[in-house]
């Protein structure tokens, strides 16, 4: 290119007093960011050669892109498309791909016969949003606790930032899903549906307060119609002290069975399950049941993640009890501590005795062996009746001519202190009595 040529661009693009503008209406041109971008210039007037190598593509406020059939920029992006590829009067200028940086006002213009021609457009590149600023992706809320999140996204248009949540299900009734279909809600509406009061505004977030249900994930999302939207995901870790429940309060096994404690453990962040034993809380060593080596072990515990619908921790254990003798029945207690706080519940384990096993129980029991003692001597009546009747007779007696004599009586007592009365129950002597009472 020779130094005449910039000197006539120059000369194009400042028109020299007396030169006419003409002014066109502007058209405005939408391309997304990466596409490729083509502006017309197809003039509807007829112009020699000589004037058709002045046209010129300028992009204000004066940077020279083209002139005539010559592309003046060193930008590789952007290049002219010629007449003979167009089959008509005029040129094109491409821009591939488009960026950002090619936002604005362009123009294609020539000069015929002292008026000026002239194309204008304003390009308008559209930018898919993009998340600038957002909380960590780890929130650690204590329950209870107010909550304030900002998130900020730049684009072209501007871009609407929405909150959006995943929760723990539970029986939430949530309106249906407005932007996304992968699982989130608006976080309104699930707030709304847990009674909590918040505020939603321009990309910030406020909840008053924060319970377990809310348990999940966290999004920041930004749309303005350019995809690919903009989502910058978090999770929403609630911490609350340990919760522990037992399956029973009260279990009854036989001496010499085995039997199962079980208890149930909410907590975030989740400890170790501690079983103890009697009032004075002595630690169990029990080791896995799954690796038992030892078949004389007394203990073993099974501790197991649960996999349910809500996302908090919950942990279910299982205290295996081998072999009980008199020494294992009491009380148990599974616990927690953690860093949030501490919790325990009991299980109570008791002998079971079959009724069989009860009869043989009361039988034997000391209240009904006691020994007589001397003080408590009882007296036992024998009766005998004292018949007297005439022995004239040769051979005894011949007649019952009797004469009925009073009744002898003659108490006899039990001597406490020989062996054979320490040892007679109390109930036989009672009974004996009476049966001779009823003769």
């Amino acid at each position: 290119m020779t130094p005449f040529r910039p000197w006539t661009l120059i000369f194009l693009v400042l028109p020299a007093p007396g030169l006419v503008w003409v002014a066109v209406c502007e058209r405005i041109h939408n391309a997304i960011n990466g596409s490729r971008v083509e502006l017309s210039c197809d003039l509807d007037v007829p112009f020699t050669k000589t004037e058709l190598d002045a046209m010129s593509w300028i992009k204000a406020p004066r940077q020279i892109l083209s002139l005539g059939m010559y592309k003046v920029t060193e930008d590789e992006r952007i290049s002219i498309v010629p007449p003979t590829l167009l089959k008509k009067r005029g040129f094109n200028l491409l821009i591939y791909p488009v960026t950002k940086a090619d936002n604005g006002m362009y123009r294609c213009s020539i000069a015929i016969g002292g008026d000026t021609q002239s194309k204008t457009y304003r390009l308008n590149v559209l930018l898919p949003p993009r998340i600038t600023k957002a909380p960590g992706p780890i929130l650690k809320v204590v329950e209870g606790d107010a909550l304030q999140v900002s998130c900020f996204a730049e684009g072209n248009p501007p871009p609407v930032v929405t909150w959006l949540m995943e929760v723990a299900k539970g029986g939430i009734q949530i309106l249906p899903l407005r932007f996304t279909k992968d699982g989130f809600e608006l976080a309104r509406n699930v707030l709304k549906s847990l009674s909590v009061d918040f505020v939603e505004m321009n990309g910030y977030l406020q909840i008053s307060q924060i319970n377990r249900q809310m348990s999940g994930t966290l999004a920041c999302q930004a749309v303005n119609g350019v995809e690919p939207k903009a989502v910058r995901k978090m999770r929403l870790d609630i911490r609350f002290p340990p919760e522990i429940q037992v399956a029973n309060s009260l279990i009854k096994q036989s001496l010499g069975g085995d039997t199962v404690l079980q208890c149930q453990v909410n907590a975030n962040p989740m400890g170790i399950v501690l079983w103890t034993f009697g009032k004075a809380k002595t630690p169990i060593n029990a080791s896995s049941c799954s690796i038992l080596t030892n078949k004389a072990v007394k203990y073993c515990v099974v501790d197991s993640r649960q996999k349910h619908e809500e996302r908090w921790p919950s942990v279910i254990s299982k205290l295996h009890i081998l072999r009980l003798t008199e020494e294992d029945f009491g009380d148990y207690t599974c616990g927690m501590i953690t860093m949030m706080g501490k919790h325990a519940a009991s299980t109570t384990l008791e002998r079971y005795v079959a009724e069989s096993e009860q009869s043989m129980r009361l039988f034997n029991d000391p209240f009904f062996n006691l020994p007589l003692q001397t003080t408590t001597t009882m007296p036992i009546l024998d009766h005998q009746y004292n018949l007297d009747s005439s022995k004239d007779s040769l051979y005894g007696y011949s007649h019952f001519r009797e004469k009925k004599k009073p009744l002898i009586t003659k108490v006899l007592y039990a001597d406490a202190t020989s062996a054979a009365t320490q040892t007679m129950p109390a109930i036989s002597i009672i009974l004996a009595v009476q049966y001779i009472l009823e003769r």
